[in-house]
């Protein structure tokens, strides 16, 4: 269950970059658009109002595409492996999903047209009775349905990589084969996603008056609600799952609803960036939003945490100072322009939980103390950046030097308070190790991902490979193999056991390059396919043609894929790797190998010998018979093939192109009947 919590919070993640690219966009708009800037130097310049409307058509084109961004990431990130496929089956079945949504409450007389507020007030509905009614439903790419925001492609994306990590295996028998493996993952999409359909039109309605209760009750609960939710934010940070509070305020109605030019809009980061569109936006409406936005952020992501790496770096044993300087002071930048706290938090919340709690106090404090103050400053990131293009240059109406002097004074209480608890109860922050695990911060690893690999316990110990925005998300073997302290000399922040299998690292803004490197570390240290196949070899003995040689149209104009041939000497076609057999004809003239790293290879022996209808040849293997390099797998009778007129040629075919071909056939070309190495 933690694995799943766990990916589905990372993949959550995936459409928030874009959405903050709209929205820093957004905000540039705004700022051209604002008097408070620019006067009315700007007002009637071409240009200016026709950049203007292009970001405002761009942003809102994105927004309205959240529900299906989510479905997509969702479907790829909780999908094992072929998520290319997973993705493309997540939009089949979103929109059968709704498509299906929309026939049933057509058959209860529920349209476009019979829940638009006219003709509800002509039914004898009040206005806001009629409004509340039509705020119910809304149109997903042309698709009338229930308004589920980014829920209905939530739901729609796990239900994909269910089905997509249940199926994308499957072997059908040999006269549908063609549907097999990834191709039967979007099949079954259309048979099974309507019965999710008709499940959600059940269950939606109830689940809506669920959340939308959550939401009431957050904004009944006032400023001490903003309190909640910025000391869970912070204190949820070591397990990942504040990524799934953040979205749920950000795109439900969990952050709250708010009416904008006749439309009903969910979520406390949808509402702000809707009314960055307008050129006179309601701030009363604006700060309803921002209150669970970066407003709140600020004081201790700009000045707080800054001041707690100069804390850090004044208490470090002065042998050790300059040493951790370098860490400190990135981290700290980091920090103050990017909004990115990990590396900061990571360095004290596992030490200290004394420090952890406080900080997740503050945290909360200061979304509390900005509600009261009434500042109006959004988007989603928190660091400088933000704060000058949402809060200053949008004007003295956002109160942003109310959220600097409240910073300010953060940063005085961050100082002193991490000074005095980093002495007073002998903190290990950077610098302060004990001797025997002090680690050299400017050490300079030149194999960063070798190194990666080593200190999780070796690449035969490692499943699984991700990252999110600051961490990698991996998946182990054995999480006790894992070497902290190497780790650290990497460039760690900290480590997070989640179970015996998942740990999770921290890199902050390194960890892209983290991760590249130690995915590159582990393909190496597997060397070549050849030796991850424990090497290809010849099926049958022979000699080796290209496959444009072949005498059969299908075959050398590869329209069932690339491979090469071999006109064989002997009568026996062994396993070239060890895998599954995916197929073997009833004729039992061709048989499919599947590897488990899903490599595949198809043997076809002779031309139309299917009109054979099996005379001449005998299977020692059946379908989902697991099989070892160089076992048997058919034999066949060439004097016989020939004798009826067919060409006995062995035709490999690769379906995935998962060898280099190229490569293989010229090895084998070089060492026939050996060993083919695949590149």
């Amino acid at each position: 269950m933690k694995t799943f919590i766990q990916k589905l919070g990372k993949s959550l993640m995936g459409p928030l970059s874009i959405i903050v690219a709209a929205g820093l966009l957004l905000g540039l708009a705004s700022t051209l658009q604002n008097p408070n800037v620019f006067g009315n130097v700007l007002q009637d310049v071409a240009f200016v109002n026709n950049f203007v409307s292009l970001v405002n058509a761009l942003a809102g084109a994105l927004f309205g595409l959240l529900p299906i961004l989510f479905c997509m990431s969702v479907a790829q990130g909780m999908s094992r492996e072929d998520r290319e496929v997973a993705t493309f089956a997540s939009i089949i079945g979103f929109a059968l999903f709704h498509t299906t949504i929309r026939f049933f409450l057509s058959l209860k007389g529920i349209t476009a047209d019979t829940v638009s507020i006219d003709y509800l007030m002509g039914q004898g509905y009040s206005l806001l009775e009629a409004t509340q009614q039509n705020a119910a439903y809304d149109t997903v790419m042309g698709i009338f349905t229930y308004r589920m925001s980014i829920f209905g492609g939530i739901i729609v994306g796990l239900w994909t990589a269910m089905i997509h990590n249940r199926f994308h295996e499957t072997q059908l028998p040999v006269a549908f084969s063609f549907f097999s493996g990834k191709r039967f993952v979007p099949i079954m999409m259309v048979v099974t996603i309507p019965f999710l359909g008709l499940l959600m039109f059940f269950v939606w309605p109830v689940f809506n008056v669920i959340i939308n209760g959550f939401g009431h009750l957050l904004a009944s609960a006032g400023a001490f609600g903003t309190f909640i939710y910025g000391f869970l934010e912070r204190l949820l940070i070591p397990t990942g799952l504040h990524h799934i509070l953040n979205q749920l305020i950000r795109f439900t109605p969990i952050g709250g609803t708010a009416e904008i030019d006749g439309q009903q809009v969910s979520g406390a980061l949808n509402i702000f960036n809707t009314l960055l569109m307008q050129q006179n936006p309601d701030m009363d409406v604006m700060r309803q939003a921002t209150r669970f936005l970066t407003q709140g952020t600020h004081p201790f992501m700009v000045f707080g945490l800054p001041a707690a790496c100069y804390a850090m770096y004044k208490t470090a044993y002065p042998q050790n100072r300059e040493k951790a300087k370098g860490i400190l002071l990135a981290a700290g930048l980091t920090s103050f322009f990017t909004g990115i706290t990990e590396p900061i938090e990571f360095s004290f919340i596992f030490i200290s939980p004394l420090l952890w709690v406080f900080h997740a106090f503050m945290a909360g404090t200061s979304f509390l103390i900005n509600t009261f103050l009434g500042v109006c400053i959004g988007n989603a990131g928190g660091g400088l950046v933000d704060l000058m293009l949402f809060g200053v240059l949008r004007g003295p109406q956002t109160k942003w030097i109310l959220n600097v002097a409240v910073g300010l004074v953060y940063a005085v209480i961050y100082y002193n308070v991490f000074k005095w608890a980093i002495v007073k109860f002998n903190i290990k922050t950077p610098g302060r190790e004990d001797e025997s695990d002090a680690v050299d911060y400017n050490e300079e690893i030149t194999e960063l991902g070798a190194a990666i690999m080593e200190a999780l316990g070796g690449k035969e110990n490692i499943v699984e490979i991700d990252n999110c925005i600051s961490r990698l998300r991996l998946i182990l073997k054995d999480s006790a193999k894992v070497n902290e302290k190497a780790l650290k000399a990497t460039g760690s922040l900290g480590l997070i056991r989640i179970n015996e299998e998942n740990v999770q690292v921290v890199y902050g803004a390194k960890v892209e390059k983290a991760a590249a490197e130690l995915k590159r570390a582990v393909k190496k240290a597997g060397g070549s396919a050849a030796e991850k196949h424990a090497g290809f070899e010849a099926p049958v003995a022979g000699t080796l043609i290209p496959i444009t040689e072949v005498k059969d149209t299908a075959f050398s104009q590869k329209m069932v894929g690339d491979g090469f041939a071999i006109i064989p000497e002997s009568d026996t076609v062994y396993a070239p790797w060890s895998g599954t057999v995916a197929a073997c004809f009833e004729t039992n003239h061709a048989v499919g190998i599947v590897t488990e790293n899903g490599d595949e290879v198809l043997i076809h022996i002779g031309i139309d010998t299917v009109k054979l209808k099996g005379e001449g040849f005998k299977a020692f293997v059946k379908q989902g018979q697991k099989v070892k390099q160089g076992e048997k797998l058919i034999t066949f009778d060439r004097e016989l093939i020939q004798s009826k007129g067919f060409d006995p040629v062995v035709i490999l075919i690769f379906p995935n192109k998962a060898v280099n071909v190229n490569a293989a056939h010229q090895n084998l070309k070089e060492h026939q009947g050996i060993d083919v190495k695949i590149n």
